[in-house]
């Protein structure tokens, strides 16, 4: 995710994870966020607010490459112009 999504999700999901204030859907999808390994790619964030974001400061492409390699499940991007032009590039 970039950094704008990344300072609206964090700490707004973590903080209904904890305080469960909201709906139950919302409570679940907020105890699935907290659990996530999370990308943020900025080159302006000096660090993570939670333990569970990387910040990259690396080329968005070669890393997403990068993470295509590793074992694991689907990648979600928090952009929606990312997966639409950017991703249509890149092999599987």
């Amino acid at each position: 995710m970039g950094v704008k999504t990344y300072q609206l999700m964090v700490p707004y999901w973590p903080d209904i994870a904890k305080n469960r204030s909201e709906t139950k859907a919302d409570i679940e999808f907020a105890q699935t966020f907290c659990l996530q390994e999370e990308d943020c790619f900025s080159r302006s964030l000096a660090s993570a607010e939670d333990e569970n974001t990387r910040i990259v400061r690396t080329n968005l492409r070669d890393e997403i490459l990068k993470l295509k390699q590793e074992q694991g499940k689907n990648i979600l991007s928090g952009r929606c112009e990312y997966s639409l032009t950017t991703y249509r590039a890149w092999p599987d």
